[in-house]
């Protein structure tokens, strides 16, 4: 297009105001076009937001603009700017023509939802440039999103203890704690981040108040939440509310009252919308049932298992009581040494380390756990670490093509199981397979439990005998510390048939349309044969037939010849 053209085309558009086109603009970031400040501004200068409306606007600026410039938009001009009129407005407007180099308080309509533009475009010696300088971007929404409570974005989390790092927290906790009331201390904190609708930040009150269960209650915004840390609740306090500040974020410290059993906290926001409700859980102080678990229930030398035996300690209610400190004895310590006793976490459960009384110790124990009057039991027994049996089976002996099978080894000595724990490069070396790939228990590391380890693997994709052989450590005839001598330096082979259902099928296929293509080959030879028989017949037919009239043909050559001579001699005789 030459210039003379682009001129009366742009020239044009300004007489006329027909809106133009939004091209990108051609500068990262706007440093002449701006939002007004105070409107609805997003996160740069170029993107804002609006509200949908037939008197609605959002209102821009230019700021040290060029000394001749036009500015166009996809809705429409409201107000040229501070002092108006400042500029040429066309009859539609759209585009609007100036020369002010600052100029506050543009209005740009915005009657309906979705995207509005407004460019800003240099016209140098009355010559429009091709493309705009810069671009604001409008988003128009049906209601108000700046500065307007979102449920969405807005988080709040709960965790346990009295902590001003509570905003770390991606998720709640499940927080329990003593009924015994504690001004000092909270229980928990539950840390709320207010978001408006754009996800900025909104500064709100938030209010926290107990509506079930008991509890007191203190609410600080982030920017007192270190001088909180040092700060007493005041009993009593059932509802407290604070000023997010500057940042949309508030901490609320739940403190014990005395009262057990659930509390609710209710949290809401100036306006009364409710952002969430968070539980604590508040236990009495004595313990009325104690309930064991075993985790490791083969114990093996007196460095002892770490969390061998968990306890979990409730009150009458059923709920849990942390800071419960539990004995442990052992009934028959040559086997089991009395554990040391433990004191229950913020979920009421303490863990027991537990040991044998040697390393060559055997035998159970009945190992008694009491706070109180509250006691419960667990056994547990010492055990050996060198195998006399060791075996390794297959889930199956036969699988398909490419599908997971589980190994189990399982170890014991004349006593009865090994003690539960890894053994590291204890047993074998890694297995060889017949498909050349890793095997089951490929790894140094064999983890024990109540005598087994299990590993998976997956067979090979192909049908056949899938062999796995382990050699287990040491010299065939001498014992190591791991294996007896019966065990040591011999072999494992486990064999499972693989095989290929899909194959299979398709080899049967195969096989059939085989047997159909000979049997159609066969059919086929028959008929030629047949054909080849017809053919015959059909010549010996036509040699037949070729014969007689051969033989027709002498006779009526005779038979010609003959009245031939007779109408000569009937001619004589006249």
């Amino acid at each position: 297009m030459s210039t003379t053209i682009k001129r009366i085309a742009l020239v044009a558009v300004a007489a006329l105001g027909l809106g133009v086109m939004s091209v990108a603009p051609s500068q990262a970031t706007n440093t002449i076009l701006k939002f007004e400040a105070g409107d609805a501004m997003g996160t740069d200068v170029r993107t804002g937001f609006g509200v949908a409306g037939p008197f609605n606007y959002v209102t821009v600026k230019v700021d040290t603009a060029a000394a001749d410039y036009v500015l166009t938009t996809t809705s429409t001009f409201v107000g040229q700017g501070d002092a108006s009129p400042l500029g040429t407005l066309s009859s539609d407007a759209k585009s609007l023509a100036m020369t002010d180099t600052i100029v506050t308080g543009i209005r740009v309509a915005t009657p309906e939802t979705g995207t509005v533009t407004v460019n800003y475009w240099v016209r140098t010696g009355g010559v429009l440039a091709s493309t705009p300088a810069q671009t604001v971007t409008i988003t128009v929404n049906a209601a108000k999103q700046s500065g307007t409570y979102s449920a969405t974005n807005t988080k709040a989390f709960i965790v346990a203890g009295e902590t001003n790092t509570a905003f770390a927290a991606t998720a709640d906790a499940t927080v329990t704690g003593l009924g015994t009331a504690n001004t000092d201390t909270a229980t928990a904190t539950i840390a709320v981040t207010l978001r408006d609708a754009l996800n900025n930040v909104l500064n709100d009150t938030v209010t926290a108040t107990v509506i079930s269960g008991g509890a007191n209650v203190r609410v600080v915004a982030r920017a007192d939440s270190v001088t909180a840390l040092n700060t007493d609740v005041t009993p009593g306090v059932f509802s407290a509310n604070a000023l997010t500040a500057t940042d949309g974020q508030a901490l609320v410290f739940v403190h014990p009252n005395g009262t057990t059993g659930p509390t609710v906290i209710r949290l809401t926001n100036s306006a009364g919308t409710e952002i969430a409700q968070k539980t604590v859980t508040f236990s009495s102080t004595t313990v009325a049932t104690l309930a064991a678990t075993v985790v490791f229930a083969n114990i093996n030398g007196t460095g002892g298992k770490a969390g061998a035996v968990t306890v979990i300690a409730k009150d009458a209610a059923g709920f849990v009581v942390p800071n419960a400190v539990i004995t442990a004895t052992s009934a028959t310590t040559a086997s089991i040494s009395s554990p040391s006793s433990a004191t229950t976490d913020s979920k009421g459960v303490a863990s027991f380390t537990v040991a044998a009384a040697s390393a060559t110790a055997t035998g159970s124990s009945v190992i008694t756990f009491k706070t109180g009057v509250a006691t419960t039991t667990a056994t547990v027994r010492a055990a050996g670490i060198k195998a006399t049996k060791l075996t390794i089976t297959p889930s199956a002996s036969t699988a398909e093509a490419g599908s997971k099978i589980t190994y189990t080894l399982e170890v014991a000595d004349a006593a009865g199981v090994l003690a539960d724990g890894d053994y590291v490069a204890k047993f074998f070396s890694a297995p060889v397979t017949s498909s050349g790939t890793a095997g089951a228990f490929a790894a140094d590391t064999v983890t024990v439990l109540a005598g087994k380890a299990t590993a998976e693997v997956f067979v090979p994709f192909i049908a056949g005998k899938y062999s796995t052989t382990w050699t287990l450590k040491g010299t065939a005839g001498t014992a190591t510390a791991d294996l007896d001598a019966a065990l040591a330096g011999t072999k494992i082979v486990v064999d499972v048939d693989v095989t290929n259902a899909s194959a299979d099928a398709a080899l049967d296929a195969a096989n059939e349309a085989a047997t159909a293509a000979q049997d159609a080959t066969d059919a086929a030879i028959q008929a030629a044969d047949a054909a080849d028989e017809a053919t015959a017949a059909v010549a010996a037919l036509s040699l037949e037939v070729n014969t007689l009239i051969a033989g027709l043909k002498a006779q009526l050559s005779t038979m010609y010849k003959i009245i031939i001579k007779l109408k000569n001699s009937i001619a004589a005789m006249k």
